[in-house]
């Protein structure tokens, strides 16, 4: 069964709207009994202020997209009808709410219920009356150059998330200093993180290339991602990055984009940072660690929502140095057993470093990412006929 792009924009939201609310997805279910939409009903702010303002605002802009999408989707099966989506963000709302009864950080409001009710009526609105231009936006869009899937789109999808993650805003005055004074102590800024940054910022100049082209300006553009973590919730920015960064892309376009040879260039440099990565902080110990065979078991062991940023960095990075190497010349099989091998000596090396972990997670994630990567091929290989056929409807 194929399903339009408007279904599956429809599908992204809800999921971004159910990872928001629920955040970090801390559940009590002891009482469920008394969890129920009649609680939420008796649930009203008992005074207006400038947090439940904001509340209100946020709500009402988080829903219209879902109006947009499930309207536009809907007509382009030929149903104008707007009840369906109004019910279904009333329904969606009201799960929400009841379903924030059960988490020990938030609160539950029949205000968000309304708002989130009215967001998604401005949007079917929205939808009807510029339904013809957003539809024609639509089949540009899905019909692009740009967003047909790529083994280049996956990484830098990863790349954007590992910045972006885990996509929760933290506005606290108290926390956005505490990340300010931190930029201004010596630890944010080392030689052995700027030269790791540096090679990742390398490589993603380069992929950035295989998606965008060459342009400067949306390439250096992606070092804004790096002050908005700031602003949210457990993610932290430092100088290595920074200057990291900017040497890399400076080089990149100084250098590197005319070179014939780039390829082999920034797949050697990767692979140097993802080795002085592995080998940090170089103190070895007659000492040897346990081996953990369970996958990303040393990751679970941290707070879940906040590994997800480092799981998607090593997404990306793993997975960069596997297609700089299959576009080097080497069979995409070869070079992810190749990035396997090598992170698995990485992780017997890890044994004898105080204060890491050796587990089976990074070599089983390389071999994950490169399956992904095939699968990202073999799918832009069929893209073709689906734009062709959006430029019919």
């Amino acid at each position: 069964m194929k399903v339009s792009p408007g279904y599956r924009l429809l599908l992204f939201w809800i999921v971004l709207i159910l990872y928001g609310s629920f955040f970090p997805f801390h559940f009590r279910f002891h009482h469920i009994a008394d969890y129920t939409l009649f609680a939420v009903l008796h649930a009203w702010p008992a005074h207006l202020d400038r947090f439940v303002t904001r509340d209100l605002f946020v709500n009402v802009t988080l829903y219209v997209p879902l109006g947009v999408f499930w309207q536009l989707a809907r007509e382009r099966d030929g149903h104008r009808n707007p009840v369906v989506p109004v019910v279904g963000g009333f329904f969606l709302s009201s799960f929400v709410e009841v379903g924030q009864l059960l988490t020990q950080t938030r609160t539950a409001s029949l205000l968000d219920v309304a708002c989130n009710t009215a967001g998604t009526v401005i949007g079917v609105a929205f939808a009807r009356a510029g339904s013809g231009r957003l539809h024609r936006f639509e089949t540009r869009v899905v019909a692009s150059q740009v967003f047909r899937p790529s083994a280049n789109l996956l990484l830098l999808a990863c790349w954007v998330g590992y910045q972006l993650a885990p996509v929760f805003p933290a506005f606290s005055r108290t926390k956005v200093a505490a990340k300010i004074a931190f930029l201004a102590s010596p630890d944010s800024m080392t030689f052995v993180a700027t030269a790791i940054a540096w090679t990742e910022w390398l490589a993603v100049a380069w992929v950035f290339a295989g998606v965008w082209g060459y342009d400067q300006t949306g390439l250096f553009a992606l070092l804004l991602l790096l002050p908005v973590r700031l602003f949210l919730e457990g993610r932290m920015m430092s100088w290595s990055e920074v200057v990291g960064g900017i040497l890399a892309l400076t080089i990149w376009s100084v250098a590197l984009k005319g070179a014939a040879n780039r390829t082999r260039i920034v797949a050697a440099v990767l692979i140097a940072g993802i080795v002085l990565d592995g080998l940090r902080p170089f103190h070895f110990s007659s000492a040897r660690s346990e081996f953990l065979w369970q996958p990303f078991g040393g990751t679970l062991m941290a707070e879940r929502e906040f590994a997800l940023p480092e799981v998607l960095r090593k997404t990306f990075v793993y997975g960069a140095s596997i297609w700089l190497l299959e576009q080097s010349g080497l069979a995409l099989t070869v070079s992810a057993l190749a990035v396997a091998a090598g992170l698995g000596a990485i992780e017997i090396a890890q044994l004898y470093l105080p204060g890491r972990t050796a587990e089976v997670t990074d070599p089983l994630l390389a071999l994950g990412v490169a399956y992904a990567l095939w699968l990202a091929t073999r799918a832009r290989s069929r893209v073709p006929s689906d734009a062709a056929d959006l430029r019919t409807r």
